[in-house]
């Protein structure tokens, strides 16, 4: 099977601390992989890296078989990335921030397809609001619509459930499994493993910069 994300002996070093320590992995196309471990234990700054938001001291990233080493942005490395906050564009509606990574649709088309995210959700009330009028539940439920509306083959997570209601977090999972699993590549990040219990086919464990597969 083809690899989607491979990392080769990738570290990152600050000056007062090492939180990517000569990391290995392989996640393949249509694979969805989860990352756990303790707060500062390197697994967000891993997917930093591979989304291109930060730069490796040492090591290779590939994305789709393409090695990538300076800093390019998200879009060119075909992936989405939902983050621990929302980081929504305040001065756009609900709808027009969902819509706005779509390509090769019209607008007619971008709005239908919108629309079926935010149901699948259930957000759908939110269409004319703004980031600022929605809570932060609903908030982290149209980053995750805005980045799953891109279609780029590679989705990654870093914890985009935390602190969701149970019944959030159910519509979000379910609605991960039923359209995502299978079809693109995903990373997700966690505190919770159980939270990916039925999404994700493997498992690694991050400790102190070292990554460890436990699946």
């Amino acid at each position: 099977m083809e690899t989607a994300i491979e990392c080769r002996q990738v570290s990152k070093r600050y000056p007062d601390v090492f939180p990517v320590q000569s990391v290995d992995l392989i996640v393949r196309k249509g694979e969805a992989a989860a990352i756990s471990g303790e707060s500062g234990s390197g697994k967000s700054t891993l997917l930093r890296l591979i989304a291109g938001l930060e730069s490796p001291q040492s090591g290779q990233i590939f994305l789709m078989g393409r090695e990538w080493g300076a800093r390019e942005p998200l879009f060119c490395r075909g992936i989405a990335m939902v983050f621990q906050e929302p980081a929504l564009w305040n001065h756009m509606t609900v709808g027009q921030n969902i819509m706005f990574g779509m390509q090769g649709k019209n607008k007619k088309q971008k709005k239908e397809f919108a629309i079926h995210l935010m149901e699948q959700l259930c957000i759908e009330t939110l269409w004319r609001r703004y980031p600022y009028e929605i809570s932060g539940g609903q908030a982290k439920r149209v980053s995750l619509a805005r980045a799953c509306g891109t279609e780029r083959p590679i989705l990654l997570f870093d914890e985009p459930l935390t602190n969701l209601d149970e019944e959030s977090k159910e519509y979000a999972l379910t609605f991960l499994k039923r359209e995502y699993k299978n079809t693109h590549t995903i990373l997700y990040v966690t505190h919770t493993l159980e939270e990916t219990e039925g999404l994700c086919d493997s498992w690694y464990e991050m400790n102190q910069g070292n990554l460890t597969r436990r699946r």
